[in-house]
């Protein structure tokens, strides 16, 4: 009995070894082959605000203003530029309140007792309408549609994701008190509530993780031992990258939910809308989003994907909705906002 213990431990042992080796040499291949990029979880602390610090020689960005809630709301500047450089030519109008937010007006403190109905918009860059006039926005097309007696609060910024969404909706809830809240998501933005830090233009942002089944703000957070393996493995960061995108999806449905619940608890109604990136209708099976079951708690009738409406036109029409960048023309926030009012007209 000894004897067969021992052979299967040898053996075990052995298998172990080989399948060590085989893996430190496959990586060591990948290396010399120059497939060096791995995707590496960014952790609170980990990173300086590169566009937030008075050293002059930091190549940094001046669109963002810091927020300590939310890391960054745009700056009130009387010239804007975002990352392309072709459309920054255009002279595009950006009125930013005091805030930080595309509106025309400085948010004002809703008293309990107000007929205007109020309308919170969450969302990010597609939001807030970048390389668009004002007169082009989501938020401006609803206002003007639906118009007297309403207030439509147009609360995205480029670059955030579902969490400082949420964290906004914490911040002005109670100054603004909306009837409606609606927030606006883009794919990318499930996957940036994983992330601390934003490296395109160097600011640190809040995040969260689920500890005992609930959310809780990363703070002190820091890779594990297996953690840094993977991440810094190119054999291995495929798997570390499918683990963090399933996270990704757990951690914005708990938001997206965490989100409804407290809207129900102040009588609010809260829609949802997905805006498809364009590779989403060229590439369907990038709509990764359908794992997120946003129906079994908002309702179906509650969530509008508009990828729905883009599958059915041809490629021609749905270039017509994007800029080249990506974002949405006039012709996309247009068809956004159509639809929007379509369901607004139910509450």
């Amino acid at each position: 009995m000894k004897i067969k213990l021992l052979y299967w431990i040898k053996l075990t042992a052995a298998n172990l070894a080989l399948f060590l080796f085989l893996l430190l040499m496959s990586e060591g291949i990948l290396r010399l082959m120059g497939k060096r990029y791995v995707y590496q979880r960014t952790y609170p602390s980990q990173f300086a605000n590169r566009s937030f610090v008075s050293d002059t020689n930091i190549v940094k960005v001046s669109w963002p203003k810091e927020d300590s809630t939310l890391g960054w709301v745009c700056s009130k500047l009387n010239r804007i530029n975002f990352s392309n450089k072709l459309n920054n030519q255009k002279l595009i109008s950006y009125t930013i309140n005091d805030e930080g937010f595309r509106n025309s007006q400085n948010f004002p403190t809703v008293p309990q007792k107000c007929t205007k109905r109020r309308i919170m918009l969450l969302g990010d860059s597609f939001l807030f309408g970048v390389y668009l006039p004002d007169t082009s926005t989501i938020s401006y097309l609803i206002q003007k549609e639906i118009g007297q007696n309403t207030d439509v609060f147009n609360m995205g910024i480029p670059g955030w994701g579902i969490d400082q969404m949420y964290l906004t909706y914490l911040k002005y809830n109670v100054r603004l008190r909306p009837n409606i809240v609606i927030l606006f998501f883009i794919d990318d933005d499930i996957a940036r509530v994983l992330e601390s830090y934003r490296r395109a233009e160097g600011m640190n942002k809040p995040s969260f993780k689920v500890e005992n089944s609930q959310l809780v703000l990363r703070i002190d957070d820091q890779p594990g031992m297996i953690e840094n393996t993977l991440a810094s493995s190119v054999l291995l960061n495929p798997i570390y990258r499918w683990i963090l995108k399933m996270k990704s999806m757990k951690i914005s449905s708990m938001i997206l939910e965490k989100l409804y619940r407290e809207t129900q608890e102040n009588h609010q109604q809260l829609l949802i809308v997905r805006i498809p990136r364009f590779e989403n209708y060229m590439i369907p099976e990038t709509n990764e989003w359908y794992r997120m079951d946003l129906s079994s708690f908002a309702g179906k009738e509650r969530v509008i994907d508009l990828y729905d409406d883009f599958k059915k036109m041809p490629p021609e029409k749905v270039h017509g909705l994007y800029l080249h960048d990506g974002h949405f023309s006039q012709t996309g926030a247009e068809l956004a906002a159509e639809k929007v009012i379509g369901l607004l007209n139910h509450y």
